[in-house]
């Protein structure tokens, strides 16, 4: 099966986890059953990490300076807001 790209995105961004920083993450999409293709996928949709084993919302979209565009902040924030929120949800 061919794979397609979720949409055309620069390279310089890329989607991260803001749990643990990990590219690898993955997100519900349509996709047409018999030829494979990608049909889309919202932004905005839950996402999960394998690495971390997050299911979250809203993935940071991250830049080469390590700004996530998607939030407006740097990437660092994201992630201590995340780490915040795991803590809570932990105890």
């Amino acid at each position: 099966m061919a794979v397609t790209w979720l949409r055309e995105t620069p390279a310089r961004l890329r989607y991260r986890c803001s749990v643990c920083g990990s590219e690898e993450i993955e997100a519900e999409a349509w996709v047409q059953l018999n030829s494979g293709a990608f049909v889309e996928w919202l932004e905005t949709a839950h996402y999960w990490c394998p690495a971390c084993e997050t299911h979250r919302e809203n993935p940071c979209q991250v830049d080469a300076q390590e700004f996530c565009v998607m939030h407006d902040r740097a990437f660092s924030a994201c992630r201590a807001e995340s780490a915040e929120a795991e803590k809570g949800a932990q105890s």
